[in-house]
């Protein structure tokens, strides 16, 4: 006895002759994403986030560099000189 029995692959549809594969449905990020320039720092770039995929682009953002504010604003600064006050 075979302890690893084989297992069913995709089968051909007589119809057509392709064979077929099951079809997994990812779900949709209809997440929208409004970047501007910070108010009042020039070198950050502000993000804000609606649509029901918040939490996919938010983790998208953070793992791009961008850190939280809130539950739907990220910020990400870049400071390549001292910013005048």
């Amino acid at each position: 006895m075979n302890p690893n029995p084989p297992v069913a692959g995709p089968e051909k549809d007589p119809a057509t002759g392709r064979t077929e594969h099951p079809f997994v449905m990812t779900p949709s990020a209809d997440a929208h994403v409004r970047l501007d320039a910070h108010p009042t720092h020039t070198s950050a770039v502000t993000a804000t986030i609606t649509g029901p995929g918040q939490n996919r682009a938010c983790a998208l953002l953070t793992a791009r560099g961008f850190e939280a504010l809130t539950e739907d604003t990220l910020v990400m600064a870049r400071i390549d000189h001292e910013e005048s006050q």
